[in-house]
């Protein structure tokens, strides 16, 4: 891998909710990271959640891009191998509901960090080096647009980023991975990576209580990788009514150039094998009969 990463920090909670419908992968390789959250709306969220990122781990870890050279149509095909596991695993697949998650992930390849995203989970990308907060600017390099119909509001005008915080249909989303359904792709984004970057996956029940400054705030200070979750846990624990979940990576060393969406992954041609003939065979070994015939009589 073209940068190195420290050790991902973690953090989870079941907030006021009955069950934990949030699932999270990070891989042994440090190649990605995955935070799926089950719609509680609908059947076995839990089930969802933890299907799809059981399912994209297994396809990472199984076929990884040629070279590592990352890219939409890869990714595309880990998405649909994920889909026919919910499609399999749907206890229920005559439901109206069919059980549905959403799905955010990063993913490092050597020609950069693909980041992909369905629903209200979210990633940031955030540079500590830039963050100036007496000049109200935060670091964030990058963050996923919310699947979601207040943000669909927010970009008509219709409500602010304020108002969406608290508007009683936040909780409705409108993109998901969903059994039984026809898939709905992901939205893809890319940025540079260089070190000291942020990457923070987490599902909508975090962003009750961390806001994009909270974030900036916590990981601009001069303290451990393992403070900084303790630090941003501490704004989720028992003050958070939603399941909620972060995955936290940060880059040690390294650069990664953004991801060119224009590239496109093609099949190794395979060499045809020759037709098998006989008679060619027969006479090919005659011939190497009758010269080593010849040269030991000689």
């Amino acid at each position: 891998m073209k940068i190195t990463i420290e050790t991902p920090q973690f953090f989870q909670g079941q907030g006021r909710r009955e069950y934990q419908e949030d699932s999270y992968k990070i891989s042994e390789s440090g190649r990605y990271f995955i935070v799926c959250d089950g719609l509680g709306g609908h059947q076995h969220g839990d089930l969802a959640s933890k299907t799809v990122c059981n399912a994209l781990a297994v396809y990472f870890d199984n076929q990884p891009p040629e070279n590592y050279i990352v890219t939409k149509e890869y990714f595309d095909k880990a998405v649909m191998f994920a889909y026919s596991e919910l499609d399999r695993k749907d206890p229920d697949p005559t439901s109206f509901k069919n059980m549905a998650t959403t799905m955010t992930c990063v993913y490092f390849g050597d020609n950069g960090a693909l980041v992909a995203h369905t629903g209200d989970s979210r990633v940031y990308q955030i540079r500590p080096k830039y963050y100036m907060p007496n000049y109200c600017k935060t670091a964030t390099v990058l963050e996923t647009k919310d699947h979601s119909l207040v943000q669909q509001l927010v970009d008509k005008g219709e409500i602010t980023k304020e108002q969406a915080k608290t508007h009683p249909q936040r909780n409705i989303i409108t993109k998901c991975m969903t059994a039984n359904s026809d898939p709905d792709m992901p939205d893809y984004d890319s940025c540079s990576v260089i070190e000291g970057d942020y990457f923070f996956l987490c599902s909508d029940g975090v962003l009750e209580n961390i806001t994009v400054e909270v974030l900036c705030s916590v990981l601009a200070m001069r303290i451990s990788g393992e403070e900084k979750k303790q630090n941003l846990f501490s704004y989720c624990n028992q003050k958070t009514s939603d399941n909620f979940t972060a995955v936290l990576v940060h880059v040690k060393s390294g650069y990664l150039p953004p991801v060119d969406f224009n590239t496109v992954q093609t099949e190794k041609p395979q060499a045809a094998k020759p037709a098998y003939d006989p008679e060619k065979t027969k006479n090919l070994l005659e011939k190497i009969n009758a010269y080593l015939k010849e040269k030991f009589q000689k």
